[in-house]
């Protein structure tokens, strides 16, 4: 709960700054939970499946479904037993598994750093923060970063929104972007989706299996479902807390 991760982090506090942590982790939650809160309005939902492509997206998961069922039935020959074995996939499963992939392959790019607006040129200087327009500000974005082609000097302005149905349409950014716009996809698919927030500065999305009876972990910026250990194990991130945030609750998953 979230009164339990703040007692956690008021313990993890030195004497003198305690008050201050407690007041930015509480902030942290606020905008967690706002976040997650905007994944169930009906509009961004009906955007977001405006642009997905869920009939094909449903014919590929057939498709893998299939495939795992006859790996599964081998598998079971070999073993001389029909009532153990491999699993197959679910439908809802393989869709998500499909969505994963559209999304990072085909959807949604990467960005470190804009191009130059005027000339194209990709090897643009970055000059600072600047202040958000009223358009910018309306669909959330608190940091902008400026930045000077050193060729043509014409200014890009990189808004780091945080609103996902806005992110449907510049389908750019870095992680935070990324998990926004794919958990409002997950949400407008049907499924119980939570945005998680590390505090080392990661975020992904965690999707209910109803077939499985659990949480998989799912970073779109990375194309994987079902590996959570990805980030210490794997990037060798010394995590300190991770919160989930979904429609109901925020629950530390850390």
């Amino acid at each position: 709960t979230a009164a339990a991760l703040l007692a956690a982090e008021a313990r993890d506090a030195d004497g003198g700054g305690e008050h201050a942590r407690r007041v930015a982790f509480g902030a942290r939650l606020e905008s967690g939970v706002r976040t997650a809160l905007a994944f169930e309005d009906p509009a961004a939902r009906a955007h977001a499946l405006s642009v997905v492509p869920v009939d094909r997206l449903e014919a590929e998961a057939a498709a893998l479904v299939a495939e795992s069922e006859a790996a599964a039935n081998a598998h079971d020959a070999e073993d001389g037993d029909d009532t153990a074995g491999a699993k197959p996939l679910s439908l809802e499963d393989a869709v998500l598994l499909r969505a994963l992939r559209w999304f990072k392959r085909e959807f949604f790019t990467w960005c470190d750093k804009p191009a130059c607006k005027t000339c194209g040129f990709e090897d643009v200087r970055h000059e600072g923060m600047g202040e958000p327009t009223a358009e910018e500000r309306a669909h959330d974005a608190g940091r902008i970063e400026t930045y000077r082609c050193p060729l043509c000097q014409a200014v890009t302005r990189f808004p780091r929104y945080n609103d996902a149905r806005k992110l449907l349409e510049t389908r750019t950014g870095r992680c935070g972007e990324w998990a926004n716009a794919f958990t409002l996809v997950c949400r407008a698919l049907g499924y119980d989706a939570r945005w998680c927030l590390d505090w080392t500065d990661h975020v992904w999305t965690e999707v209910w299996s109803v077939s499985q009876r659990r949480w998989l972990h799912c970073d779109s910026c990375e194309d994987v479902c079902d590996e959570p250990l990805l980030y210490d194990k794997g990037w060798g991130k010394r995590l300190t807390y991770v919160v989930a945030f979904g429609k109901d609750e925020a629950v530390d998953v850390t």
